[in-house]
């Protein structure tokens, strides 16, 4: 598989994460404002998993000298 191949697709699956966490976020949000109570917290745990998830990606780009 030719490395723009391979790039193209490790960039569409971050993207999916990422659109997914997302999307799973807004719904807890949306939860909030039906009276149906969501304790901050999760929403912290949440925004951390989220910050991880960046970090890890960046952290392995940096790790591999931003090779793949």
């Amino acid at each position: 598989m030719s490395t723009v191949v391979r790039v193209l697709i490790y960039i569409a699956v971050a993207v999916a994460v990422f659109v997914l966490c997302r999307l799973i976020y807004k719904f807890v949000l949306w939860l909030g404002t039906k009276n149906i109570r969501i304790p901050k917290t999760v929403v912290r745990i949440f925004k951390l998993i989220l910050l991880l998830i960046v970090l890890a990606l960046v952290g392995y780009f940096i790790y591999t000298g931003f090779q793949i």
